[in-house]
């Protein structure tokens, strides 16, 4: 929390050189000397008087200085005790051009005052410069503050710094100093009112009604001749105003010191009922007038007895009550009986089971008056919102309907997907299936050897083949397209497509290119040629097998060779063509050739200079290759064509119909337990809502019997009571089940509909699954036994009766465990509980549950114990007076200061309009602590504006009771 220091009053620049002896004028004069150079050696003191600005020379003030009125513009439940107050951006504005001398005291020039909103008039002239406030000169007389003390209502605050006043507002750090303005109002409980900023002198009235500014330093009221002496309204221009309203007497501090403990009894959260003439088929009991049986509500107090039937009761009543709710055989089942509650969720028909049989509870609860009724109060609850919770069903219902056709639907789209798939993909070879799936491999996460999603794979199967040897052109519709049967590609292959397109898939997946295109008519294939020529130095080609090869394939070929000088040769079978001569001097001879090829000279000569100047632009590539080819990139991974495609399209795949239409529909309808992938859901409507707040609203008594009882501005403890919340629970699901049914709703009847009954929203700590109750129809124990946790067992339940959490809802309320000081005492440590459930009960009890159990909060564990902790939410700084409450006692120290302090003994504080600095307190001054308890600093009343600030500031309030205080002891 930030620390606050306040100073009396600031002024900069010129206005602080104003002497405390200055004499009361419309502007502040300084004499001000310079030390003029008359030459090179002379010089000269010049003394002049300079007339600063005064509040005469204001006509309008910047909304942008206004940074915070309190209370808010418009609002309606400010504390009548606190002061309205206006702060500025400027810490030393207030005091800007006031006229006032530099002494302990400044006036500034301008002040807030505060009057009733049904006594003021705020009118307009645009003959002048600014609106004005008119009031009744009898009403001016008594709404107006005394002007005389309005430098103690003025302050410059400093926030969060240690430094001196001097250096924190030399403005280096604006976002820590402000000024703020005070008005001292005592106001009215629930009445409206009109804060004004208007002139403080005079001068600065004359100047916002636009006349000739002819005052000197006079106060602004009262009137030079007196309050008698105004003829019509009395008016002031107003710089700033805004409106607001107070609510009821009482602040937070107020509110939280009248909570007293109260420890409530064994009578408090039981309700005595007689069962002696339920029915008239019970008057064969012949039961005492009356037989009493405990009524136990849902909060209940820790010292309540154990629950007993009276003696000799229960086995015959249960008996009777027994056969009066089943229906025997034989036995028209059309006659109405009593319900059987819970049947719906447990699935056992309109019966009881029988002692000792599954599911305990439900005998239990049906057999038990108390519980009988806690199961009806659930009924009640549905039957007075039933409107609008079949409503809301009917709305769930359609929303389901409409998620039923959507799954209706996807088993359509995933027979006809399946079909598709096993008509055009099954059988695939591994290369086409990649090919045709390729639209989709940005959507699914594939690893270059087939690993699928879920094995640690994040890369989609387009970034796979990216990185992979395999190039992502090879997958494109184009190359698709080229390679069809029909294709400019697929009409020159050597062998059926699909062959050839394998090759070449497999050769591209592991990056090797070879492209098998059928050699035009006459033709021979490239590498069959290089295959059979051996570099000098090697064994001797098979020539005969290249010519023989050749013949067959018809037509000569001219080949070149890397011999120097060499102009090549022709290869082919006889005849060798007409008109070219076997001259060795133009040939070249093979070893092993068997004959020469000659070529006359001129062509020889035409094929060694395009050889020699091939040879030069070889030699020229190769010399500067090295200086402007990078390095290649490493090889990336191979791409295992089969089992990617077994990936994609096999059985089981990730573009299986079963996985794909499944997954896209699933995140689309809500789940079901128990449901199939795309099986229709069934209709179950939920109904999430707490069902404790209307119950308290139908009745806060079943909540909480004898909750009047509880006195006024009381503070308890109670404990959770879960077997009155399970019953309460089963009886509403089982009537929202009929409900259901009888409204012709196709649900699935022994589904739990609503499953919460504390209020947990908006809580820390509490998730759903503990917040919950569990589904009815697995409840196995006994009644109470089943949802514990949710339902509040051994859970500390604080309830705070009166006007404090209904005036101040976000008021923080926690437990925090208690730790040891120094002289042997406790206080709230660090260590936290927040609440894990609250409500209230009309028209003024809140409760909150907490994570405790009675040992560990008395401390009887041997530990310390917990404390409650109520504390105010803190805000920006306040001031005010407390209100009076009890007998009048000097305050101890300026925390206790209330308005009764003001006035002498047996003064009605009410009379108060402004707080006075004269009175009681000021003679002599009183100089108490600010803070009661350890050493703290002093303030004295009227000393300056600083100390009264101080003296005024409201701290925010912690209050902490121990657990022992409202809890009954072990022994009781």
């Amino acid at each position: 929390m930030s620390s606050y220091r306040f100073i009396a009053w600031s002024r900069r620049g010129l206005a602080a050189a104003i002497p405390a002896q200055a004499p009361a004028a419309a502007r502040a004069r300084i004499d001000v000397t310079l030390t003029v150079a008359k030459g090179a050696a002379e010089t000269e003191d010049v003394t002049r008087t300079l007339a600063l600005y005064g509040p005469g020379d204001v006509v309008a003030l910047d909304g942008r200085q206004i940074i915070r009125r309190e209370p808010r513009p418009g609002s309606a439940d400010f504390e009548p005790n606190y002061f309205p107050s206006v702060e500025f951006d400027t810490p030393e504005l207030p005091w800007l051009v006031s006229p006032d001398p530099s002494a302990t005291t400044v006036k500034p020039w301008l002040v807030l005052v505060v009057v009733r909103r049904e006594l003021a008039r705020l009118d307009v002239d645009p003959r002048r410069p600014l609106p004005f406030l008119s009031l009744a000169a009898a009403d001016a007389q008594t709404e107006l503050p005394d002007l005389s003390e309005s430098w103690a209502w003025a302050h410059v605050q400093l926030a969060g710094t240690d430094a001196p006043p001097v250096e924190a507002l030399d403005g280096r750090d604006p976002e820590r100093t402000l000024a703020r303005l005070l008005s001292p109002r005592r106001l009215a409980p629930q009445r409206a009112y009109l804060a004004c900023l208007v002139p403080a002198y005079l001068a600065g009235v004359q100047s916002g009604r636009g006349e000739p500014v002819t005052a000197g330093a006079e106060p602004a009221w009262p009137p030079p001749g007196g309050w008698g002496t105004v003829t019509g309204r009395f008016e002031l221009p107003v710089y700033d105003h805004w409106e607001f309203a107070t609510a009821e007497v009482g602040d937070f501090e107020l509110l939280v010191r009248r909570l007293r403990p109260f420890r409530a009894g064994p009578d408090i959260g039981v309700l005595p009922v007689d069962i002696s003439d339920p029915d008239p088929a019970f008057d064969s009991l012949h039961l005492p007038t009356p037989t009493l049986l405990d009524f136990e509500g849902a909060l209940v107090s820790p010292e309540r007895p154990a629950r007993q039937w009276p003696p000799g009761v229960q086995t015959r009543f249960q008996q009777r009550l027994e056969d009066l709710i089943e229906v025997p055989p034989g036995v028209d089942a059309t006659v109405l009986r009593p319900p059987v509650y819970g049947t719906f969720q447990a699935g056992t028909g309109p019966v009881v089971p029988d002692a000792g049989a599954a599911r305990p509870w439900l005998r239990e609860l049906n057999l038990d008056p108390g519980w009988r009724a806690a199961a009806a109060l659930g009924t009640r609850v549905v039957q007075e919102h039933q409107e609008s919770l079949m409503a809301s069903a009917w709305d769930q219902a359609g929303e389901l309907e409409r998620a039923n056709s959507m799954l209706r639907q996807a088993e359509l789209a995933r027979a006809a997907t399946g079909g598709v798939r096993d008509k055009h993909l099954d059988g695939l070879p591994p290369d086409g299936a990649v090919r045709v799936t390729e639209p989709v491999h940005s959507r699914i996460r594939v690893a270059a050897d087939g690993t699928p999603h879920g094995s640690g794979v994040s890369a989609t199967l387009r970034s796979s083949v990216r990185q992979s040897v395999f190039p992502e052109a090879a997958v494109s519709p184009p190359f698709r397209r080229a390679l069809r049967p029909a294709g400019p590609l697929g009409r020159r292959l050597p062998a059926p497509a699909p062959q050839v397109t394998a090759q070449l898939s497999d050769g591209l997946a592991v990056g090797r290119l070879r492209v098998p295109i059928r050699p035009a008519r006459g033709g021979a294939d490239f590498d069959d040629v290089g295959a059979r020529i051996t570099p000098p130095g090697g064994d001797a080609p098979r020539f005969q097998q290249l010519r023989d090869n050749l013949a067959e394939a018809g037509g000569w070929r001219k080949v070149a060779t890397d011999a120097p000088d060499d102009g090549g040769f022709y290869i082919g079978a006889d005849p060798f063509p007409s008109g070219l001569a076997r001259s060795p001097a133009t040939a070249i001879r093979l070893p092993g050739d068997p004959w020469d090829v000659e070529e006359p000279g001129r062509r020889g000569d035409r094929v060694r200079g395009i050889n020699n100047r091939f040879k030069q632009a070889t030699d020229f590539l190769l010399q500067h290759l090295p200086s402007t080819v990078e390095a290649p990139p490493p090889a990336g991974a191979h791409l295992g064509l089969a089992p990617v495609a077994d990936t994609l399209v096999g059985r089981g795949g990730v573009l299986e119909p079963d996985r794909t239409v499944t997954r896209a529909v699933a995140t689309l309808v809500p789940p079901a337990e128990g449901a199939r992938d795309l099986a229709p859901r069934k209709v179950t409507p939920r109904f999430p809502q707490p069902m404790s707040q209307p119950l308290s609203t139908l009745d806060g008594q079943m909540l909480l019997p004898g909750i009047d009882r509880i006195p006024e501005d009381s503070l308890s403890v109670l404990v959770g009571n879960p077997r009155f919340v399970e019953a309460f629970m089963a009886g509403l699901n089982h009537e929202l089940s009929r409900e259901l049914l009888w409204r012709g709703l196709p649900a699935e009847l022994s589904a739990t509909f609503a499953d919460r009954f504390w209020d947990v929203r908006g809580l820390p700590g509490r998730g759903d699954d503990t917040a919950t109750l569990p589904a009815i129809a697995t409840w196995p124990g006994a009644l109470g036994a089943n949802a514990a946790q949710a339902a509040g067992a051994d859970l500390l339940v604080l309830l705070i009766r009166g006007r404090l959490l209904l005036r101040y809802p976000h008021t923080a309320v926690y437990a925090a465990r208690a730790v040891s000081t120094v002289d042997g005492g406790l206080v709230p440590g660090p260590d936290e509980r927040y609440p894990l459930f609250r409500g209230t009960v009309d028209p003024d009890v809140s409760y909150l549950g907490f994570d405790l159990d009675l040992t560990e909060a008395r401390g009887d564990d041997g530990g310390p114990g917990w404390f409650f902790v109520i504390q105010e939410q803190p805000t920006a700084p306040r001031f005010g007076l407390d209100e009076p409450d009890g007998p009048p006692a000097p305050p101890a120290s300026w925390s206790d200061l209330d308005w009764a302090d003001l006035v002498p003994a047996g003064t009605d504080p009410s009379t108060i309009r402004y707080a006075g600095l004269s009175g009681p307190l000021s003679t002599p001054p009183a100089t108490l602590p600010v803070l009661a308890g350890r050493p703290q600093p002093t303030a004295t009343w009227a000393a300056d504006a600083a100390q009264m600030a101080a003296i005024t500031f409201q701290r925010p309030l912690r209050v902490a009771v121990h657990a022992r205080t409202a809890l009954p002891e072990t022994n009781s």
